[in-house]
């Protein structure tokens, strides 16, 4: 049997990450690449999962039909900071 996941159980967070860089498909002096810095990134949204590999944001949530839009799966060991802005129950 599924567990059905409530909206007031889960936590909403701020999270600042760090993002991977990626060119534009095209050629790149080595020094200009090598001088490319991670981008700092901030995600709002509902916490759906957090473990050690990775944590799933969502900005909607539709209770009823258990969905969820707008995710986002960001890499735990790049986040820099959690902030929880509702709620203290995880998900997983």
């Amino acid at each position: 049997m599924t567990k059905t996941t409530k909206k007031d159980d889960l936590q909403i967070v701020s999270v600042d990450w760090l993002d991977a860089m990626s060119d534009d498909n095209t050629w790149q002096d080595l020094k200009e690449l090598q001088e490319q810095k991670l981008r700092p990134v901030t995600s709002v949204g509902y916490l759906i999962k957090e473990d050690k590999d990775c944590t799933i944001l969502v900005s909607s949530f539709d209770e009823e039909s258990q969905c969820g839009g707008g995710g986002v799966v960001i890499p735990t060991n790049c986040i820099t900071k959690k902030l929880i802005l509702k709620g203290q129950f995880n998900v997983e």
